[in-house]
């Protein structure tokens, strides 16, 4: 914030400049000027119904397969269908990469370039790829079949970045070659074609630590591919993407009963220009489409406030994108005038609110904020909800008396309050009520499906009462922790090579790879103080998206390390001193240490007693200084888990005799406890297993006439005390138990076989986990599966999932999936 008191002279007079007239001779070809008017088309419902495939709502990829079918890059199959998922050929995937450049018109033409081409009339594309460059002698060597086949990824990476004629990185190393597992895979020719594009952000793997260069490129993920070219390319076809806010709108009727809107938009580039609909009761209505939080209309649903991204082509609008959901801007007000605030954000770019709907939060009710004053909105459906001063001026002390919104992570949830930590780091205590909703991905939930580490959006009365509460989707989960010697550290481009990592599986070390490259964050670099000088042992935690691998945090490692395991007995914030149930060396918490709980980069203060610690330490004198921690919840608190024998049936329950309980309280949260005898309620939709199959609910109650089941061992999966999953086990089936983790390396659906390889079993004598060098090989079909807090079915679990498991050395029988 700092810069801003120095910039804010000149952002004052660029804002008092933005609103002269700038005659259009004086702009560049192809420049914005203010005045500017573009419309829309006449065919918009066509034009809507290309785009609104019937399987891509719901798809990862339907924001770019929108924005490439509203320029007419790319269609559909047949009767409405996309098919995302289906393979692309080597042939299509470079006639449409060519479409994009604007190359399209050219291959039509079929100019003498091909004469002499090994492709000539049967392959125009490839002919002209060849002649720009694009193909490689591998390509050029293709029989016509080949063409047909569908495309590879690293094949497509090459062609993208020769289009795009990026510097090739000859010689080696690869650095973002070598942060994936596969990634020795890429073909010698290929490969510095491929890492330039991974460089640069165009292509990123196909799950954390794979690339898949031998992978066939989908449907989805071409278009996804198109979509982040298209930004280097667009104006090849004198298309322009435009970010801006709407400003105005005005509407007027014309002779003859045609009706007319205008809506004005400030660009962050400087000019106004304005978005022209018409529309008539017997003309054609010319308009563009919108996309608005995921949902196609057309561009009439947009007013004033909203901010908006437009793709241009000539004078038309092609589309606009635009979102009602909640955001934050952090920034700078530059004026308060008129019932208007004018703000500039941490980019530059300016906006205009109405300062009507203000909510104040960090200054006192009825004060708006004065120029020149750091601030932190709120935002929603283009009105200012929300508003913290980050640097507030001296002010007398008020509470809140107006709605407002509160976001951070879960520190504490009680019967009738959550305390959670904001991104400055403070701690806020809200009070839950009966009429308090929590909702995750748009289902509901309990306060107990919540875990700590929870990124929370809490709307409140503005007296500390929850009104509903939203659960994120874990988008910032940490997938990884990687320790290695620095092989190159550049701070300009904050990109950090390891050489020789290993990653710290709940722990024990994974085998280690050649390089590891990360691009850290911004938070991480400013924890970091200072820079890494090569040869340097460090810890990251890195989360996986969708520009491949980012280093949200580093500890280094000053001296020899060594893992501590066990349940937390002790731990004093003030000294650092923490100690492990049965273990007898001195620990200390450092200052820079990395702190993962329930996949979250979270702080000490929210460890508690009874958490099970993989703690990683260095040594330093008498006590370890430990760097890393590493904790997880095995279930929300609104599950359990039982096993115990079938003592009766009936038609609504069943009771358990010998009743033992996995995770019955801190300190045990991996061994079975007993229990007295239990009587739990049938869910009407329960999933139930006799061990060869599933069988329905009717089934199973149905044996109380029978006694079927008498005696049979059942592991049973229970939410407020009723049970939604039953697997049942005959006594001669049932054998010795084994509880172990470790990570899912291959599941067959077809036969229920799942493999899961780096397996640690936990051992109840010694109360800790011990390496097992072996991978398990279980029939899982009719295992109870836990997944995203929910019951799930085998089809859930992907390779690469972390779980606990349940198991007899044969059979699982309770797979847990990490939350």
């Amino acid at each position: 914030m700092p810069v801003w008191r120095h910039l804010l002279s000149i952002i004052l007079v660029l804002t008092l400049l933005a609103g002269a007239p700038v005659p259009a001779a004086a702009q560049e070809p192809g420049a914005l000027y203010t005045g500017q008017t573009f419309t829309g088309v006449a065919n918009i419902s066509q034009l809507l119904a290309n785009v609104n495939f019937r399987d891509t709502r719901g798809h990862w990829a339907f924001v770019p397969v929108v924005r490439l079918a509203a320029q007419g890059l790319i269609g559909g199959r047949s009767q409405g269908y996309f098919v995302p998922e289906q393979s692309v050929s080597r042939e299509e995937a470079l006639t449409l990469l060519m479409r994009l450049a604007g190359l399209e018109t050219a291959v039509a033409q079929q100019p003498s370039w091909q004469q002499g081409s090994p492709f000539g009339p049967a392959n125009p594309t490839a002919a002209l790829a060849q002649a720009y460059g694009l193909l490689g002698a591998r390509e050029i060597a293709y029989e016509a079949e080949k063409w047909q086949e569908p495309v590879q990824r690293q094949e497509v990476a090459a062609w993208a970045g020769r289009l795009l004629g990026l510097r090739p990185v000859s010689g080696g190393p690869y650095p973002a070659l070598a942060g994936f597992s596969d990634g020795q895979q890429v073909e010698p020719e290929l490969a510095p074609w491929v890492e330039a594009v991974l460089q640069q952000g165009y292509l990123s793997g196909v799950r954390p630590g794979q690339f898949g260069p031998l992978q066939t490129l989908k449907r989805g993920e071409m278009a996804a591919l198109m979509d982040r070219l298209d930004r280097q390319l667009a104006a090849r076809r004198n298309t322009r993407r435009v970010e801006g806010q709407v400003v105005d709108r005005a509407e007027s009727w014309l002779p003859g009963g045609q009706q007319e809107i205008t809506l004005r938009v400030a660009t962050f580039a400087g000019p106004v220009i304005n978005l022209e609909i018409t529309a008539s009761s017997g003309g054609p209505l010319v308009d563009f489409i919108l996309l608005r939080d995921g949902k196609l209309t057309t561009g009439r649903e947009l007013a004033p406030g909203d901010p908006v991204q437009l793709l241009l082509q000539g004078e038309r609008v092609l589309l606009a994108e635009t979102s009602s959901s909640s955001q934050e801007l952090t920034g700078m007000v530059l004026a308060v005038n008129n019932g208007e605030i004018v703000f500039a954000d941490d980019s530059g770019r300016q906006y205009r609110y109405p300062a009507s709907s203000l909510v104040l939060s960090g200054t006192y009710p009825g004060r708006l904020p004065v120029p020149g004053q750091p601030v932190r909105l709120t935002l929603r459906d283009g009105l200012i909800t929300g508003l913290a001063t980050l640097d507030p001026l001296p002010t007398p002390c008020y509470g809140q008396t107006a709605e407002g919104l509160l976001n951070g992570y879960l520190r504490q949830a009680g019967s009738g309050s959550l305390t959670v930590v904001t991104a400055t780091g403070q701690e806020a205590t809200v009070r839950l009520s009966s009429t308090t909703s929590f909702t995750r991905n748009g289902r509901r939930l309990d306060r107990q499906d919540l875990l700590v580490g929870d990124q929370l959006l809490i709307r409140h009365d503005g007296a500390g009462q929850a009104l509903d509460i939203k659960v994120s989707n874990s988008g910032s989960r940490v997938s990884g922790l990687f320790k290695g010697r620095v092989a190159q550290f550049n701070r300009q481009d904050s990109r950090l090579v390891l050489r020789d990592a290993r990653e710290f599986f709940y722990g024990r070390w994974l085998p280690a790879v050649p390089l590891q490259a990360v691009t850290l964050t911004r938070e991480a670099l400013l924890k970091l103080n200072g820079s890494i000088a090569p040869g340097t042992e460090v810890v990251v935690a890195v989360t996986a998206g969708p520009q491949g691998q980012a280093g949200v945090r580093v500890a280094r490692l000053e001296a020899d390390s060594r893992v501590f395991e066990g349940y937390l007995d002790r731990l004093s914030l003030g000294s650092g001193e923490l100690v492990l149930l049965n273990e007898r060396q001195l620990l200390e918490l450092a200052p820079e240490a990395i702190v993962v709980k329930n996949g979250q980069l979270l702080e000490a203060a929210d460890l508690v007693e009874g958490d099970y610690l993989f703690t990683l330490a260095t040594a330093a004198g008498d006590a370890g200084q430990v760097a890393l921690v590493l904790t997880e919840d095995l279930f929300t608190p609104a599950w359990q888990c039982y096993r115990g024998e079938i003592e009766e049936v009936r038609r609504e329950s069943f009771e358990l005799d010998e009743v033992e309980e996995l995770n019955s309280a801190r300190f045990w949260q991996y061994d079975w406890r007993e229990s007295s005898d239990m009587d739990f309620d049938l869910a009407w939709e329960a999933l139930i297993s006799d061990g060869s199959g599933f069988i329905s609910r009717e089934q199973f109650v149905e044996s109380r006439f029978t006694d079927r089941y008498y005696g049979y061992t059942a592991y049973t999966l229970v939410r407020d005390k009723v049970a939604r999953g039953l697997l049942l086990l005959p006594s001669s089936a049932y054998n010795p138990t084994q509880i172990s983790l470790g990570r899912v390396k291959g599941i067959n659906q077809a036969s229920g076989r799942i493999e899961v390889a780096a397996v640690r079993d936990w051992s109840s004598g010694y109360r800790r986990w011990q390496d097992n060098n072996l991978p398990l090989l279980l029939d899982a079909g009719t295992a109870l599966v836990y997944k995203e807090r929910d019951l799930a079915g085998l089809e859930a679990l992907q390779p690469g999932d972390n779980i606990y498991l349940v198991h007899d050395r044969q059979r699982a029988l309770l797979l847990v999936a990490n939350n």
